[in-house]
Formats: C-alpha cells, structure tokens, sequence
C-alpha cells in the first residue's frame, strides 16, 4: 500500500504576508510534518503561459487569502493543526482593502477626477448641452466553492501522475509539465468531472496539482493536497473595477453621446485579455442608443490567482456602471426609469421593450417610483432621521454565451437504438450533475420516447480542444442546440432509414455570423424595492422582481432556483460582503458570510419568465442576477436616501456620512 502525505494550503493573513523565517524552525513540527514554500526551493516556480506571472507558491502575498504555502503530514487532523498554528512575517497593510472605494493594485494607475453632477453647459455644433460624469466602483466579490477542490500526485520514475477533478485538463497538464521542467508527456491525468464551483474547476486544480506534484517529487511519496470547507472561497470572485461614465445631453434630454474609461484588476488573465475586452464594449454598447462613441479599458494584469468568474468578469461590473448611470440620468430628466430606458433602447432589441413593460407591470413599477419620488420631494421638511425611506429602482442587462475562440471544438452524438432507447455522447465535461439531467428530458422530448429511455455519456476527448473557460457557457446553451439539432436529423431519417441511427453534430467557434444577433444572448430587468432606517442605519431589501427572456428554459425549476441563489448573493454583494481578515475567521463565520443566504430578512423574490418568441434554443441566465441586482438596488437606495450612491458594497457607515455632510 502507498505512502500518501496529506497537506493544507496556507492562506496569507494580510497583504504583504510571507513564510520566509519559519522554516528554520522545522524541528518543533511534530515528526512527519514538512512546511514547502518558496523559499524552500531553488527557483521560484510559475504557472504556464498564459498564466506565468501566476507564481506557485509567492514568497509575499499581493492580497489577503492567496496560497502561499503548504503543509504536509502524515494525516488531515496532524495537517491541520500544523496550518492553523503557522506565524506569518511581514507587517499587515490595514490600508490595503480591495473593497470599492480603495486604489487597484498591481501596477495600474487609477482613474483621477471628481464625481461631479453636472459639468456644466456648453456649446458645441450641435448646439447646447451639458455633461452628466460619474465615476462608479465595484469591489471584490467572494463565493463559497460548492464542490471539493483537491489534488493527487504520484511520482512515476521521470514524470507524475495526477488526479484532479478539473474542467481544462489541457492547461493542468501543461501547467504541471511546466512547473516541474519535464515533458507534457510525462505527465499522466486522470481527470475527474467537478461537480461544483466553476470558477475554481476551471483555474484552481492546476495550482493544486502543481503544488501536489512539486510535494510528492521532493519528498518522494503520493500527496493529496486539498482545501478546507472554508477555504473555498479563494477558487471563485469578481475583479474589482472603477469605471469612469459621462454623459452628453442635449437640451431636451436626449444622451447625445457617451465616453467610458474602465480600470478593472483582472490577475493573470492574459489569455482572456482579447475576450474581455470585448465583453467590456457590448455590455457598454449593446442595450442603449447612442452607444458610446469613446471607450477605453485598461486591464491590470497582476500576478494574482485570476479572479472574476470568466463569463461575467467584465460585464458586472460594466452592467453596474451603466445602469446606475442611466438611472441618474432618468432622475435629472424627471422621468420614470423604466419608460427613460424604453425611449432609449436600441431598435434591434424589440425584445427589450416587452421586457420593460412586463417588468414594470409585475413590479408596480410605476406607482411606487411615483409615489417615492413625493415622499423624498417633501422629505426635506421632516428631520432626517424621522422615519423609514423608501426607494425602488430597475436595471436591464444581457449575458453572452457561446464560444468565440475559433480553436474550441466539442461534439454531440445522438443514436436513436432499434429497442427504442436513445444513447447521448457530449465531449465537453458538464460543471453540474443538475445540468446533465436536464438533458434526458431534452432528447426524450424531441424523439418522443421516455426520459428513463436516455442514456448519457460525457468525458474528455483528447482529440478535441477542452472546454476550458468557456464551459459553462456551452453546457447551458451550445450543447443543448447541437441535441436539438441531432434530434431532429434523425426524426428526418427514421422514416426512410432503418434504426439504429446516429447523428453526430460538432461545435465550432466563429459561428456568430451565422447565428441572429440575439440567438445567443440572454436578457433580464430587475427592479428592487428596499426601506431605509436612518435611525438605526439598517437596510431591508422588501422585494426583488425578475423579468427574464432566455428562450427554452430546460428546467423551470432548476432554472428558477439558479436565479434565486443568485440574487441571494448578488444582495450579499452589495450589502455586506468584504474581505474579511482570515486570521480571525473561524469556519462558521466564514461559511456565515460567504454562503448564498441572504443576511438579513428575507425579500419577496418573483421571477417571471417570458414566453419565447422566435427562437426556441436555450441560452444562459447565471449571470443576469450579478449584473441587474446590484444597480437595481443601488438605486433604490439613492432614492430612498436622496443621495448618490455609486459604489459596491454598499456601507451604512458611508452613507450615514453622506447623511451627516447635508
């Protein structure tokens, strides 16, 4: 039977914190217990390209939470003790925060500049108007890992064997083969599907596997290496950002045009650099005419594990801007958000404005603005902290999906069987077992035959490109098309050929240019109603009201209690999540704060789906609560209060400030 270590991920304290020192006291561990960091080995390993400005294990951490050691032991109990226990050098930074309102680190500079109402007015060839600037932050958002994160080595003569469970085995492998300066080839992987979190399925299982393998080489034994339950959340999390908006208006209101500057510190996404970048121009111009006609991104790419998840790490934040921009907008012109949008939506979207209107009716949208707005006009008769302010506000956002790299590559296959039974093959790995369920009925459906009559099969295909970041993306919407697509290829043959039949269908990049502009988007409209106590400066969300158009749903149910944590943690975000300081934490009040229930009383949720209109494939909704929730209640917020709120999360002790400068 093998020898097998077992180890724990050290986690730095505070910004700046180091293990450098704590080696030399190795001979107070208990006997079998070794610290491995970087000061221990010759030269400082880094992931691969793309990611090698990610060092394995820093000798100094660039922020609070990042892996900077491991312990190894004979057991998980020895193991843990020892990692609980370790000093860390290095004077905290308390300054350093990477909640909203501090400067982004890693070498970007910061977007200078006040927050002004109005710039005043001017006189250009298209005679007078005046300009409307805001700047708007966004800090870091954390999320719990909802599966296990771990990973196993075996030294094997000149090379390692790993197993991890991971949705881009490619770059696990390249990434280990690198780190250890051996051969892709002589890295075996046995890649087991994640369940869980697909924020860290997708990058963290290559730094536990590195760490893992570099264990089991220098000590010559099979390591396990694995996180603890409240260490999930170092696998997952929104970059912050600050995003300068301004606003062109015309003398009767209209935007004539807009300009955008955005800082968002990414970590080590340089292979998504060129997506990113894109995704930042279509959240800024894909709703709202005109679009803005100047933008500029500047992306900090820092040596930091890549935070933000790899779909919505540029839209939230933008999503946030904009919409709490546009709703300042809405207030300086005196009109009522939803019916400012409408006139505002570009033509291509008609979608849109059913939306607006079914958002508004299901919210009572309309009356309660209306009825806010008097409230807060007359407020400034009664003392401040007289009573309960109320507020409700809306957002609209879409989420992309798809594949846009023209090397990524997947495949379905559907056989229809002569007993009548029907065998399913996808080469792209699924991040849930839920997702993979809602398939049967997909294929039984279509084929007419029974859901228990489905068989499925996933697993990696060596011969094609893996899935890598844009997995989840394809499960939810292109792998759904590809079986539709199959199925009804051989609803055509069985009539004229003989069972058994199979169809085989590809996934390929590029394949916008044949597809409607919207074919693979989906969009949604928040409105958030939320009561202020001044008093006490508490905040309770009342109710939060989705509209959604996503075309097939697979799983209502499914889908329904997708949106519901999500908007949990969307409101987690803006109310109450920071980083908070791991040295104090015990694992209750970890999962207590990073977890998706509410904190707090729990809102009214109402999620209205509408009814699809032209097209009937299914298309992603995960991230439209992270991009509507926040600003819709932002924005309540600054009508409840008559303040300008513009950053996340949102602090009472920020706006009790406010309240007290007026």
């Amino acid at each position: 039977m093998k020898n097998t270590l077992y180890g724990r991920v050290i986690l730095s304290h505070h910004v700046g914190a180091t293990l450098t020192g704590t080696l030399r006291d190795s001979e107070e561990l208990p006997p079998g217990v070794r610290i491995l960091c970087n000061a221990d080995l010759e030269t400082n390993l880094f992931l691969a390209p793309p990611f090698e400005s990610i060092p394995v294990l820093p000798e100094e951490a660039s922020y609070r939470g990042e892996m900077i050691g491991v312990v190894t032991g004979p057991d998980w109990r020895t193991a843990d003790s020892v990692a609980m226990t370790i000093k860390q050098a290095g004077g905290p930074d308390r300054d350093a925060d990477t909640g909203a309102g501090q400067p982004l680190r890693g070498g970007g500079t910061e977007i200078d500049g006040p927050i002004r109402d109005q710039s005043g007015e001017a006189t250009g060839a298209d005679g007078a108007y005046e300009i409307v600037e805001g700047i708007y932050q966004t800090g870091v958002q954390l999320h719990m890992a909802d599966a296990p994160l771990w990973a196993e080595a075996t030294p094997t003569g000149k090379g390692v064997h790993i197993t991890v469970p991971c949705q881009w085995p490619a770059h696990v492998r390249q990434s280990v083969a690198t780190a250890l300066r051996v051969p892709v080839r002589a890295v075996h992987l046995a890649c087991e599907t994640p369940s869980g979190n697909r924020d860290g399925a997708i990058v963290v299982p290559a730094l536990l596997a590195i760490i893992a393998a570099v264990t089991a080489i220098t000590q010559g034994e099979t390591a396990r290496i694995a996180l603890r339950r409240d260490q999930g959340f170092v696998s997952g999390g929104r970059a912050p950002a600050r995003i300068q908006w301004a606003s062109r208006l015309g003398e009767d209101g209209t935007v004539l045009s807009n300009s955008l500057r955005v800082e968002m510190k990414l970590g080590a996404h340089a292979i998504l650099k060129d997506e990113i970048r894109d995704r930042l121009r279509i959240a800024a111009t894909s709703f709202y005419e005109p679009g803005p006609v100047e933008h500029e991104a500047k992306l900090v790419i820092s040596p930091n594990l890549p935070m933000g998840a790899f779909e919505g790490v540029a839209s939230a934040p933008i999503s946030f801007a904009r919409e709490v921009h546009w709703n300042r907008l809405a207030e300086i012109a005196q009109e009522d958000p939803i019916e400012w949008r409408r006139r505002h939506l570009r033509t291509e979207w008609p979608v849109m404005v059913e939306l607006c209107k079914t958002l508004a009716a299901e919210s009572d949208f309309h009356r309660r603005y209306s009825a806010n707005e008097l409230i807060r006009k007359r407020r400034v008769q009664l003392p401040w902290d007289s009573a309960a302010l109320r507020g409700i506000g809306c957002a609209l956002s879409e989420q992309q999906c798809g594949m846009t790299s023209a090397r990524e590559t997947g495949a379905v296959t559907v056989r229809l069987n002569a007993d009548g039974t029907a065998h399913l093959y996808c080469s792209v790995p699924t991040p849930t077992a839920r997702l993979q369920a809602a398939w049967h009925p997909f294929v039984a459906q279509d084929l007419g035959i029974e859901r228990d009559q489905v068989l499925l099969e996933t697993g990696f295909d060596s011969n094609l490109h893996d899935s890598g970041p844009r997995l989840f993306s394809r499960g939810v919407t292109l792998v759904p098309r590809a079986i539709a697509s199959a199925c009804q290829a051989i609803q055509k043959q069985r009539f004229r050929e003989p069972l058994p039949i199979t169809v085989r269908r590809t996934m390929r990049g590029g394949h916008g240019t044949r597809t409607p502009v919207d074919a693979l988007q989906s969009v949604g409209g928040t409105a958030v109603e939320a009561v202020l106590r001044p008093a006490r400066m508490e905040i309770d969300v009342r109710s939060v009201t989705m509209a959604i158009y996503a075309g097939r749903i697979l799983d209502r149910g499914m889908a329904e209690a997708e949106l519901r944590r999500g908007i949990y943690h969307a409101l987690n975000w803006t109310l109450h999540e920071s980083l908070l300081d791991l040295s104090r934490v015990a694992d209750r009040e970890t999962l207590r704060s990073y977890n998706t229930a509410f904190r707090g009383p729990v809102p009214r949720i109402k999620i209205v789906f509408l009814n699809q209109l032209r097209r009937d494939g299914p298309v992603g909704i995960g991230e439209l609560p992270f991009n509507t929730v926040p600003a819709a209640l932002v924005s309540a917020l600054s009508q409840a209060s008559g303040l300008y709120l513009d950053s996340l999360p949102v602090q009472p002790a920020h706006i009790l400030r406010l309240f007290q400068d007026e």
